[in-house]
C-alpha cells in the first residue's frame, strides 16, 4: 500500500513509505537518459544547481525533469488573496459545526469494536456480571490487529498514498490552485464514500466563482475559492464529461452533480504558518490538505531525496500534502505537473522548507446518495428482539430461582425449557450471574420476555413473584438496535420486591447508583445502574448510565465489558470525550497500544470537545505508549 510505517509503539521510527519503490530506480535511469538528449541550456542550467546543492550537501538531486519544459510563471499560478486568513476564526468554527464529531479520527474508531467482538472469550453479554470477574482476560491475542494502517497523529510516519487519486499534469496553465483543490477533495470523496473519482478540473477553471468573482484562471487562483463554491452549491462533474484543455474558456454547467463539499476550513485560523502537529491533526481528521508553496528553480528540476532548498521567496504555487516521515523530517507532497517530475509525481521536502504548509486548508466530501462504506465506516447497527438474562441477588439473604424465557426457536417463539417445565437458580446474598440455557447454543439465556419467582432458603421468609403470572418484557418496544445483543438484570431487593416492580422515580434510582459510584463500590453501582437501565429504557440519562458502568467495569477489570459500555455512550453525548478516554485506557490495560492510541488521539486531537485537563491527560498517556518497552503493550 506504500503507506506503512514501522509500528510506533515502544520503539523510534524508521522510514518506511516509498512512493512506487519498483519504479524508483527505471525513473532515475529515464531521468538521466533524458538528460542526455536535453538542449545545451538546460544542460548549464543543472550543472549551476548541482554545484550550488553540492556546496550546500543539500539532500535531495535535480535532473531534466517535464516541468522544466514549460516557463514557470505557467506552471504555478498561486493567487493569494490581500487577506487569506480574514475570519478564518469564524469560518472555521462553522465548518466544524457541520463536520460534527464524525472526522476520520473518530469514524476509524469503529474498526475497535470488530476486533473485541473476534476476541472475545465465548458468548458473553456486552456487560459481563460483577461476580465474573477477570475479564481482562477475555481479551486473548486476536485482540491485536495492527493499528498502523490508520492515520494517526503521533505515527512517526504515514501517507494517504492507497488513497490518493493518481497523479495529473497542469500542463501550460497555471492552474495549480484547480488541482489542488481537487487533489484533496476527490481523496475526501473516497474516504468519506468510497468512491474513487476522477473529476474535472476544467469545470473548477471555467465555473467556479468566489463571492461573484472567478476563482481562478491560468492565470492564477486560490483553492480556498473552489472548496467555498462546492461547499455552498457548487457541484463539479468527471472528468470525461468535461475534459482538461489547459486553457481558460466559457462556463458550461451542465446537469447538477452530486460531487459537492459538506464543509472546508483552514488548518490554522490564527496564523499563516500552521505548526507540523496541526498539519499531522488536520491530515489524520480530513484527509490530504491544499496548501502553498515557494518553487523555485531547484524545486521544477526536483528528481528524488528530501527537498531542502530552505527558500524564504514569494509563495507561487499550489500542491497537496498526503503524508508525512518523522525520520526523513519532511512531507509527501503531491504536485499537479506528471510522473515525469520528482519521484513519480510526490516530492519529500523538508518540515517547512519553502514556505511548505501556509495557508493550508482542508475539505470534506459531502454525502453522495446511494454510497458508503467509506473510511472505515461501519455497516448500520443490527436489530435484536432478545436480551441476555443477568440475576443478582442483593436482598442480603440467599435465595432460589425458578424461571422460564420465552424466545425464538427454529422460527418460532416458544416457552423454554417447556411450558411446564423451568431450571431453578441458587443464588448467595451480593451474588450476580449470567443465567446458563441448557437447551440451546450459546448458553446464555436470551429471550423476549421472563417468568420468574423466587424465595429466600435462609433467614425471614420473602418471596418473589411479580413476574411469573404476569412475564417481565425484557424488550418493551418489540426491538432496539445495537452494535450487539444486550443484556437485561433484574436485581431481587429486600422484602420481596424487584427492580422491575420498585417503584422509584429515575432520578432518585439514577442518584443511588451515582452515590454507590462515587463511593467505590462499583459492584454494587454496576448492579443499581443496570437495573435502573431496564427499569427506564430509552431515558435520556442512559447514556450518562452507560459511561458510569463502563468506568465501573474499568476500575473492576474487566475491561471487554468497560468497552463495550462506553462504546454506548454515543458521539452526541457531552461526555463523549470522556467516554473515549476510558476507551484508550481500557485498551491500554488489554496490552493492544495501538487501538489505545487511536482512542486517546481522538481525544487529544480529535475535535470531540475535550475538556483541556482531559486532552492533557490524552496527550500525557500518548507520550508514555509511545515511549514503552513492553510495560503496557503486549
Amino acid at each position: 500500500m506504500g503507506r506503512k510505517a514501522k509500528k510506533r509503539v515502544g520503539r523510534r521510527p524508521v522510514a518506511q513509505i516509498e512512493v512506487k519503490p519498483k519504479r524508483k530506480g527505471r525513473q532515475a535511469a529515464e531521468y538521466k537518459k533524458r538528460e542526455g538528449r536535453a538542449p545545451a541550456a538546460v544542460k548549464k542550467e543543472l550543472a549551476l544547481l548541482r554545484k550550488e546543492l553540492q556546496g550546500r550537501r543539500a539532500s535531495f538531486t535535480v535532473g531534466y525533469t517535464s516541468a522544466m519544459d514549460v516557463p514557470i510563471g505557467r506552471l504555478t499560478g498561486l493567487d493569494l488573496p490581500q487577506q487569506p486568513l480574514k475570519g478564518a476564526v469564524k469560518h472555521n468554527a462553522m465548518a466544524a459545526r457541520r463536520v460534527g464529531r464524525e472526522n476520520l479520527l473518530v469514524q476509524q474508531l469503529g474498526k475497535t469494536k470488530k476486533s473485541l467482538r473476534r476476541g472475545r472469550n465465548g458468548p458473553l453479554p456486552p456487560a459481563t456480571a460483577a461476580s465474573q470477574g477477570g475479564g481482562g482476560e477475555q481479551g486473548g491475542s486476536d485482540l491485536g490487529a495492527s493499528y498502523a494502517e490508520l492515520c494517526s497523529p503521533s505515527a512517526g510516519a504515514f501517507a494517504w498514498l492507497d488513497q490518493d487519486p493518481p497523479v495529473r499534469n497542469q500542463g501550460a496553465c497555471g492552474s495549480c490552485w484547480a488541482f489542488a483543490s481537487l487533489g484533496a477533495f476527490e481523496t475526501s470523496m473516497r474516504l468519506m464514500n468510497g468512491l474513487s473519482v476522477d473529476l474535472s478540473e476544467q469545470r473548477i477553471l471555467d465555473c467556479a466563482v468566489n463571492n461573484g468573482s472567478d476563482a481562478g484562471s491560468c492565470k492564477g487562483g486560490m483553492y480556498s475559492h473552489v472548496f467555498a463554491w462546492l461547499s455552498s452549491g457548487g457541484s463539479v462533474p468527471h472528468e470525461s464529461q468535461d475534459a482538461y484543455s489547459a486553457s481558460d474558456g466559457s462556463c458550461k454547467a451542465g446537469a447538477p452533480q452530486p460531487f459537492k463539499a459538506k464543509a472546508w476550513g483552514w488548518v490554522d485560523a490564527h496564523s499563516q504558518s500552521p505548526s507540523v502537529a496541526e498539519l499531522k491533526g488536520a491530515l489524520c481528521k480530513y484527509g490530504p490538505v491544499a496548501t502553498t508553496v515557494n518553487a523555485t528553480e531547484a524545486f521544477v528540476a526536483y528528481t528524488g531525496g528530501v527537498f531542502d532548498e530552505q527558500s524564504h521567496g514569494k509563495l507561487n504555487h499550489a500542491v497537496v500534502l498526503v503524508g508525512w516521515d518523522d525520520v526523513r523530517g519532511a512531507w509527501l507532497m503531491r504536485n499537479s505537473w506528471g510522473t515525469k517530475w520528482g519521484e513519480s509525481g510526490y516530492m519529500w521536502i523538508k518540515y517547512g522548507s519553502n514556505r511548505i504548509g501556509d495557508y493550508s486548508a482542508w475539505v470534506v466530501a459531502d454525502t453522495v446518495e446511494g454510497q458508503g462504506g467509506g473510511w472505515d465506516q461501519e455497516a448500520p447497527q443490527p436489530t435484536f428482539t432478545e436480551k441476555y438474562v443477568v440475576l443478582s441477588n442483593q436482598s442480603g439473604q440467599p435465595i432460589k430461582a425458578q424461571m422460564q424465557w420465552s424466545a425464538l426457536r427454529n422460527g418460532s417463539t416458544r416457552w423454554l425449557p417447556s411450558a411446564s417445565k423451568g431450571i431453578s437458580v441458587e443464588l448467595a446474598p451480593g451474588e450476580t450471574i449470567n443465567v446458563n440455557d441448557p437447551t440451546h447454543k450459546p448458553f446464555m439465556v436470551q429471550a423476549k420476555s421472563l417468568r420468574v419467582s423466587a424465595k429466600s432458603t435462609a433467614g425471614p421468609s420473602n418471596t418473589w413473584s411479580s413476574w411469573w403470572q404476569s412475564p417481565l418484557s425484557l424488550v418493551p418496544g418489540g426491538s432496539y438496535k445495537a452494535d450487539e445483543q444486550d443484556s437485561y438484570t433484574l436485581v431481587f431487593l429486600p422484602g420481596g420486591q424487584d427492580s422491575a416492580s420498585a417503584k422509584e422515580s429515575p432520578g432518585v434510582g439514577f442518584t443511588k447508583a451515582h452515590k454507590l459510584f462515587g463511593q467505590g463500590r462499583y459492584v454494587d453501582s454496576d448492579v443499581a445502574f443496570r437495573a435502573w437501565v431496564a427499569q427506564n429504557p430509552g431515558h435520556r440519562w442512559t447514556p450518562y448510565a452507560r459511561y458510569f458502568l463502563g468506568v465501573g467495569r474499568y476500575m473492576l477489570k474487566d475491561y471487554p465489558a468497560a468497552l463495550h459500555d462506553l462504546y454506548a455512550v454515543g458521539s452526541e453525548n457531552d461526555w463523549f470525550s470522556h467516554s473515549l478516554y476510558w476507551c484508550g485506557m481500557a485498551w491500554t490495560a488489554l496490552g493492544n497500544c495501538e487501538y489505545a492510541l487511536a482512542f486517546l488521539e481522538a481525544v487529544a486531537w480529535g475535535d470531540v470537545a475535550a475538556p483541556q485537563a482531559w486532552r492533557n491527560a490524552a496527550v500525557d498517556a500518548i507520550s508514555a505508549l509511545n515511549d514503552d518497552y513492553g510495560g503496557y503493550c503486549g
